[in-house]
């Protein structure tokens, strides 16, 4: 299919028919094409899966005995290999093999972590974890740069949440809940604004993970705090500064972060200030009036905001 649609692009630049021809040829093929190459290429996967967990099961028994250089050229090698495999498959014209280079570009970032971990665990030991998601982030942003899709744009946020992650739990460990919470909190607001302006592409697929990091942070400081009270209210006047905000740049998965916001945090502050035995009932019919007007509302938001986008180059972004 993928030769096919080059082929197509080929007539259109030659003048031989029109771009509205070469859209509905294109429609009339993803119609009448049969489904078998789809069903052959999970097949494909499936049969890498239970060929990658036969290898990890048969190296888990011997891999803390293996030496440090042992292991790190195993790491090594696979990945170049997926690399390899990665960049070819992104390079190839047809979709089936740029999924799977995107998949195996995904899978050498943790494994070019491991190694570095592994390479200076002698050197700065406590650390060499850190060092692991440094190098991971790294690699992570270049290859999402090279190749900005949906794989790329799931590990180069993971890589950066760990990161984070790590870097804040390091200097206090007393307190180290709060820097959880801020390290979420931080990713996951910087994440939504790149996306939101355009800096991060799948655009949708980034405000949903940042808008799930940050409330995720947002959770793990109220339960951090004593007094819980000020901090749900301080969330709940953020939800709804989201939820303006999502409304005047035309963000449906901003909203429903502010709105999950409103949903989770307007019943807990309830069941906190009333106490368990009277705030539960009422918080419960909150929630439950709160999920309905959410529903309401966003289907009467769904015919003038866009729910999705798929597109994957920072050129198509709007």
């Amino acid at each position: 299919m993928g030769a096919e649609r080059c082929r197509i692009e080929t007539w259109v630049e030659q003048g031989i028919i029109t771009s509205d021809q070469a859209g509905e040829i294109h429609e009339f093929e993803d119609r009448e094409s049969p489904q078998r190459s789809i069903a052959l290429e999970i097949l494909g996967y499936v049969g890498a899966t239970l060929v990658l967990a036969a290898g990890m099961a048969l190296m888990s028994n011997t891999w803390p005995d293996l030496e440090r250089g042992v292991r790190l050229s195993i790491l090594l090698a696979g990945t170049g290999l997926l690399t390899w495999v990665g960049m070819s498959g992104i390079s190839d014209r047809g979709d089936p093999m740029r999924r799977l280079g995107q998949t195996a570009l995904m899978l050498a970032v943790p494994a070019i972590g491991v190694a570095a971990r592994i390479a200076t665990d002698d050197v700065i030991p406590g650390r060499s974890v850190i060092v692991g998601f440094i190098v991971a982030s790294g690699v992570a942003v270049i290859l999402y740069l090279r190749s900005p899709s949906y794989p790329q744009h799931i590990v180069l946020f993971t890589a950066i949440i760990g990161l984070a992650v790590n870097l804040a739990l390091r200097p206090l460990s007393s307190t180290e809940s709060l820097f959880f919470s801020l390290a979420f909190l931080g990713v996951g607001l910087m994440w939504v604004s790149l996306a939101t302006v355009g800096w991060l592409t799948a655009r949708t697929l980034g405000e949903v993970l940042g808008g799930g990091a940050a409330v995720v942070g947002s959770v793990i400081m109220v339960v951090t705090f004593e007094s819980s009270a000020p901090a749900m209210v301080g969330f709940i006047t953020a939800s709804v500064g989201v939820i303006w905000f999502s409304l005047s740049r035309n963000r449906t998965a901003v909203l429903v972060t502010g709105m999950i916001g409103i949903v989770l945090y307007v019943p807990w502050l309830i069941t906190e200030t009333l106490g368990d035995s009277v705030g539960t009932p009422i918080a419960l019919f909150t929630a439950g009036a709160l999920l309905i007007g959410s529903a309401i509302f966003l289907m009467r938001t769904e015919t003038r905001m866009p729910l999705d986008d798929t597109k994957i180059s920072p050129s198509e972004n709007p």
